[in-house]
């Protein structure tokens, strides 16, 4: 007879202290163990009853959690029995895994484990986002913890409702909501939840794509004020406004790879580069304002072919986690500069780096110059009329709209 049991899995301790809640499985000696997609640590389990003790602030919950799916096991078990069928091991730990528990398991603790194989991936972007998505459905629901019963089509549009009240952005909504089925496939894909289950099944995405952008280019002569406004060179302000500057003239690089920039990236007059949210490679000429400001960063550095243009990164940044907080943490910064500058020129665009990548684009169009062209600079991947023509493009043409800048 197949034994199940309960067990605290302190075989593998995940990075918050916890270990994995799992259903062991015994039969002749042999074991199969099956995750819950919950954790505990080690001081809020009672190794005698094998549950959740008193002291777990989700005991009640967790402990009909468990006996639940322990009572289900035991009757397949029983059923099979009585019937004289032989249950192996994999037969019972397959229709296991096809037991309706999503109701009842916690879907944010199941992004607790994504993020933390994200994380061990070095993917921190992909990370933050499901970190945060997680977080921001927390306080929706005002509890420490959601489960895949909690989402469905009333909780999707009461969050919409919800986000629209407090004045988030349309953009920020679609995020979460789309990150949040993206993470729902995956506990499909992964046979933590019923394959049948989709919350977003009445939903429609399509609004988000009819919903216009809030304005984040601003005019030639506005661009001009940032120039040829006076700041002290030894203040942060003095170094924001240059990134935004160059951020322009260098094809509207975003501030990712801007802040990655290395003198190995430039030839000449000639910037290369791999944009990092694409892995396509960039190649756009340098003029005008973009040299000199190359001319003033040649002050604050030995120029070698592995050192950091900007004053962003250094060595100490070694790590995926590193770059990535440093990254965020300076970008933060510099969109706070920019809106004071901003605020100084009084302009009617808020300011952040990515203003001047809208900026860049929207200048060269208004010169007149193809939107292939345009989106070769920009590094745009998803524009099949664009890749179609970009090879025949040679330097010449880019040099001459690139002048358009100037």
């Amino acid at each position: 007879m197949i034994k199940v049991a309960p067990i605290l899995y302190t075989y593998k301790t995940l990075s918050n202290g916890e270990h994995p809640i799992m259903i062991r499985l015994t039969l002749k000696g042999k074991r199969r163990y099956i995750g819950l997609g919950v954790n505990c640590k080690a001081n809020y389990w009672d190794d005698i009853n094998n549950l959740p003790s008193k002291k777990h602030p989700h005991q009640k919950e967790l402990v009909i959690l468990i006996n639940d799916l322990v009572n289900s096991i035991s009757k397949k078990i029983y059923t099979a029995e009585n019937s004289n069928t032989v249950l192996t091991l994999d037969e019972l730990a397959n229709s296991i895994l096809n037991i309706a528990i999503a109701p009842t398991q916690s879907l944010s603790a199941f992004i607790d484990q994504l993020c933390e194989k994200l994380k061990e991936n070095g993917k921190i972007e992909t990370h933050n986002i499901f970190r945060s998505t997680k977080n921001t459905w927390l306080k929706f629901f005002k509890k420490d913890s959601f489960y895949f019963d909690d989402i469905n089509s009333n909780s999707i549009h009461d969050f919409e409702k919800a986000g629209e009240k407090k004045g988030n952005m349309p953009s920020t909504t679609f995020l979460y909501l789309r990150t949040l089925k993206t993470i729902i496939n995956m506990a499909k894909k992964e046979r933590i939840c019923n394959p049948e289950y989709n919350p977003f099944q009445e939903y429609s995405f399509a609004k988000f794509r009819r919903i216009k952008t809030r304005k984040r280019a601003i005019s030639r002569e506005d661009f001009r004020k940032i120039e040829d406004l006076e700041i002290d060179e030894k203040s942060r302000l003095f170094h924001s406004r240059n990134y935004f500057i160059f951020s322009f003239y260098a094809g509207g690089i975003n501030f990712v790879d801007l802040a990655q920039l290395k003198w190995a990236n430039i030839e000449k007059t000639q910037l290369y580069y791999t944009r990092k949210k694409t892995n396509e490679l960039i190649n756009v000429p340098l003029v005008g304002q973009a040299i000199k400001i190359l001319e003033i960063y040649k002050r604050y550095s030995n120029c070698k072919k592995d050192d950091f243009i900007f004053p962003i990164l250094s060595e100490i940044h070694a790590t995926s986690i590193s770059i990535t907080n440093r990254l965020h943490k300076v970008n933060h910064q510099i969109n706070q500069d920019l809106q004071e500058i901003g605020k100084t020129l009084e302009l009617d665009v808020k300011l952040t780096t990515y203003v001047a990548r809208h900026t860049f684009a929207t200048v060269l169009k208004k010169e007149g110059i193809s939107v292939s062209i345009i989106g070769q600079a920009l590094g745009h991947e998803d524009e099949k009329t664009t890749r179609i023509y970009l090879d025949s493009f040679g330097s010449d043409i880019m040099q001459q709209a690139f002048e358009k800048l100037a």
